[in-house]
């Protein structure tokens, strides 16, 4: 027997249900836990068999029943690989099946051919500047070579003079100067004996007067020269020969900077020829290679199919059609990396479907679940893949809401027939299964703080009696103490009047496991299993007329909710 509840959650147009499949009814065959003797009494007075449920041992799964669509497991994606807006020129038909290198689409190239034809002119003027560079280059490498030759035959000549002056004119001059010393010197002493016969010849009449004044001039002037002799020496030696060495190697110190410059000069000269160079090389590499990224642009515009696959518009996709997106066709302007379109894989299909917070907590990897696909008429076996980390909301419609996309991998045993993406399927997830336990419909459990009962029949009464609660459903709740097979339980709201509200029996809470506190008030003493599917919304039952929890009233007696 398969039931569904009524808790319904929409998402993107799509319902969301909790589930409980595949009631077996163990020991009472068909019937159920329904009594369904119309107009016959059971219990109480007025309290028709229909009103009640009987306790049974049963074994019931909890499922989680979500709606999505299918997307194939693998799919490759096709973008736009243009780094500018484009628009669309040609476009495969949608739901085609292609082959490998079959066209899929062609984009708009006019903007890059015009591109590229500019680009071409740039590259052929960066290419002219590049090569004139490195014609001025090799000139100023010829240019310094012969500036540094120049300044080299400076040097060499300066030094040549330095030991010329050294090894020759100084030699040479000192030689001049010690000769002329010297006769001189033999001169005056030659001159000053010429004077003396002179002035004894004269003593004696054998010269004139005239005769010994020229002498005397003559040894006169011997003494002046022998004078200027030996101060020409001194003022060479301590003037001249000084001056003249300073001055040659003045010249040597000239030529040596004037080489270093010239060399300094030539290095500049050349390192600006080199920048350029440089960046003319550059200036052309980024040229060409922006001419080559022009060229592969043209190139990609044309996108060929990478695989075989089924043709999917991404205008087509769920999430693009959220963000307003136009369908696709030819015109349809693209931008640069848009996803334009993809091929799935359909021989691995995955359900994506959306599950409530509130149950996302218990669907874990692996469990198993089945997918109905509704325009295949086929269901699949499945399991539970992933479960998305982070919650979605549901958008201004219900903010508060939050669901988790869970993925689930249909099995490929028997195969995928004619299953498309985007296909809608329903998926039931079963999280647990209770064996073999007592259950009763979750229609009669109710709680009051910490306690939870259910009302029995006793005789012709309605009376609550505790229970602690296993596993549970949104519509069998196992019964882990304090009922019996067989036992009856209202399976409704009590009446006005019908239930009166007795005290607790501490026995039967003792027994239902609760603790009684220092107040006498019960304290639960146990803690609710991990078979609670969500955590129980309360319903009011109204009591004598008015509702429990109220103003006025003595007590609040609420129905959990799985």
């Amino acid at each position: 027997m398969a039931l569904c509840l009524g808790h319904v959650h929409r998402r993107r147009g799509s319902v969301t249900k909790i589930t409980i499949a595949s009631v077996v009814v163990v020991g009472l065959g068909v019937g159920g836990l329904l009594l369904a003797t119309s107009g016959s009494s059971a219990g109480a007075e007025g309290v028709r068999s229909a009103d009640l449920g009987v306790v049974e041992l049963m074994d019931f799964d909890i499922t989680v029943t979500a709606s999505g669509e299918l997307e194939a497991k693998n799919q490759l994606e096709i973008k736009n690989p243009l780094d500018t807006n484009s628009r669309i020129a040609e476009l495969v038909d949608e739901g085609e099946m292609v082959a490998k290198d079959d066209l899929l689409l062609r984009l708009d190239t006019d903007n890059i051919e015009q591109q590229i034809r500019q680009e071409r002119l740039n590259v052929i003027t960066a290419r002219n500047d590049f090569d004139q560079a490195g014609a001025n280059v090799r000139l100023q490498i010829n240019e310094n070579e012969s500036d540094l030759q120049e300044a080299r035959l400076q040097v060499e000549l300066a030094d040549l003079a330095l030991n010329r002056w050294q090894e020759g004119e100084v030699a040479k001059r000192r030689e001049q100067l010690r000769i002329t010393a010297e006769n001189a010197e033999r001169e005056l002493s030659r001159l000053e004996e010429k004077l003396r016969r002179t002035k004894m010849l004269f003593e004696n009449e054998f010269k004139s007067k005239d005769e010994l004044e020229q002498v005397e001039i003559q040894y006169q002037q011997a003494i002046a020269d022998d004078v200027i002799a030996k101060l020409d020496i001194e003022i060479y030696e301590g003037f001249q020969h000084p001056e003249d060495e300073k001055t040659k190697l003045a010249d040597v110190e000239k030529a040596d900077a004037a080489l270093e410059r010239t060399r300094e000069q030539n290095d500049i000269n050349l390192r600006n020829k080199q920048a350029i160079v440089e960046t003319r090389t550059e200036q052309l590499r980024i040229r060409e290679e922006r001419l080559a990224e022009l060229e592969e642009q043209f190139e990609a515009a044309t996108i060929l199919a990478p695989k075989n696959g089924l043709v999917v518009y991404a205008s087509s996709l769920r999430e693009n059609w959220r963000g307003g997106g136009e369908p696709f066709d030819v015109g349809t302007d693209v931008y640069p990396n848009q996803t334009l379109m993809i091929l799935p894989d359909t021989s691995e299909m995955v359900a994506s479907v959306s599950v409530h917070e509130s149950l996302a907590g218990r669907v874990r990897p692996n469990q198993r679940a089945s997918v109905k696909v509704e325009a295949v008429d086929r269901t699949f076996n499945g399991t539970v893949l992933s479960i998305g980390v982070l919650a979605e909301t549901g958008g201004w419609r219900d903010p508060n809401r939050r669901e988790y996309t869970v993925k689930i991998a249909l099995d490929t045993a028997d195969g995928m027939g004619d299953l498309k993406p985007s296909m809608r399927c329903d998926a039931t997830i079963y999280l647990d299964h209770a064996r073999q336990v007592l259950a009763v419909p979750v229609e009669a459990v109710f709680s009051e703080g910490p306690v939870q009962f259910v009302y029995s029949t006793r005789g012709d009464r309605v009376v609550r009696k505790p229970i602690r609660l296993g596993k549970r459903s949104d519509l069998y709740a196992a019964i882990e103490a304090g009922l019996s097979a067989g036992d009856t339980v209202l399976i409704r709201e009590p009446r006005a009047g019908e239930a009166p509200t007795d005290p607790w029996d501490e026995s039967q809470l003792l027994a239902a496991g609760y603790q009684i506190g220092e107040n006498g008030e019960p304290i639960a003493g146990w803690s609710r299993g991990a078979g609670t599917l969500a955590a129980p919304a309360m319903n009011t039952s109204r009591k004598n007329g008015q509702a429990s929890g109220s103003p006025g009233s003595d007590q609040s007696a609420r129905r959990p909710r799985g």
